[in-house]
Parts: structure tokens; sequence; C-alpha cells
């Protein structure tokens, strides 16, 4: 009966979907600061209202406040904001990261991801993500990624 099937391409972003499925397992329920990820939109954006916030290293004009750090695990929860189009400082993921829009516009590798929306990124990775019209994000990530040069 297989062979009857005509055949279907397989889809372009079918690693990409794959890898970011593997990411956020590997955060897992396991990580307390993962489970931030579950709060309402609501309630992050009022937790990031309420923090200092400091330029982001690698020059993007994005600022950064920092909401959590689990030593043990070498995590980090933080929020990114850009106002206006641009690109983040490229960086490498020591571990897996998860990326939570919670305003705005967000766009890895030619996807975008919007208000609600979900991306995660495999450790051993690096990539320059961008926004469109800025954004607001909610992260959770290694204490030990790195911001590249160029």
């Amino acid at each position: 009966l297989a062979y009857g099937a005509p055949p279907v391409p397989m889809a372009a972003d079918l690693k990409n979907r794959l890898f970011q499925r593997i990411a956020v397992e590997s955060v897992g329920p396991s990580s307390d600061l993962a489970k931030l990820l579950n709060l309402p939109i609501a309630e992050l954006k009022q937790q990031a209202a309420g923090l200092d916030w400091a330029l982001m290293p690698g020059g993007s004009e994005a600022e950064v406040a920092t909401w959590q750090v689990n030593e043990g695990e070498r995590e980090v929860a933080f929020f990114v904001r850009k106002a206006g189009g641009g690109a983040f400082p490229n960086h490498v993921h020591a571990s897996g990261e998860t990326v939570l829009v919670l305003d705005g516009d967000f766009v890895v590798e030619d996807q975008v991801y919007r208000t609600g929306q979900q991306v995660s990124s495999p450790g051993g990775t690096s990539h320059q993500p961008q926004t469109q019209t800025g954004c607001l994000l909610f992260c959770v990530s290694s204490t030990d990624d790195d911001i590249l040069d160029g």
C-alpha cells in the first residue's frame, strides 16, 4: 500500500523544527527557570517593567535585564528588549536556549516569531537573530553563552 502513494517531499524546515523540539526537551521540566516560560505573558511583562536594564554587549542597541540565576544549573532567566528593527549580537549557546516573544517580532533563520511564540536553539549553535519592528523577549539560557565578534 505504501508503494502506491505518491512520494511527498520532506519539509525544508524539518531539521530545524526537530532540533528546536530537542532543545526544548533538553531544558525540560527539570529546570526551575524553564518553568517560568509557562507564566502568563502579562505577568512576565510586569516583572520586566520592574527590573534594571543595561545595554547588551555586542553593540546592537538592545537592552538586557537579568531576572533570576540558577548557579547550580548554570542557567539564567532574563529579558531582552529592542526598540526598532535590527540585529542582535551574534552569539553561541553553551547549552539550549528558549526564547518566548512577549511583544513584537523575533526573527531566527528567516522564521518570524510573534507574541506568545517560543523558539529554542540547541547547545553548541550560534546565530544572530533580528527583529523587524522591535520586541520584548523572555529568555532562559546558559550562563556560559558567549557573544561572538562580528
